[in-house]
């Protein structure tokens, strides 16, 4: 085999491994972000009719202000 295949190969072996890993990243960042927009528009639902159902403004027991342990 001669040296510029070599370098050809590996080369083109490199790309397609970065490829890979930027689309396999790209897709895992759009797979989060939905699923944080859907959770943090969960959490805005529950505040807007937390307060409309309650006139004191909320309680002191609603999860979304409750700190995690751990």
């Amino acid at each position: 085999m001669k040296l510029e295949t070599f370098w050809f190969v590996l080369t083109v072996a490199c790309l397609v491994w970065y490829a890979t890993i930027s689309l396999y990243v790209a897709v895992r960042a759009v797979w989060d972000i939905r699923r944080m927009l859907r959770r943090l528009g969960s959490v805005r639902d529950d505040e807007s009719d937390g307060g409309a159902d309650d006139a004191s403004g909320g309680s002191e027991n609603d999860s979304a202000y409750q700190p995690r342990n751990g």
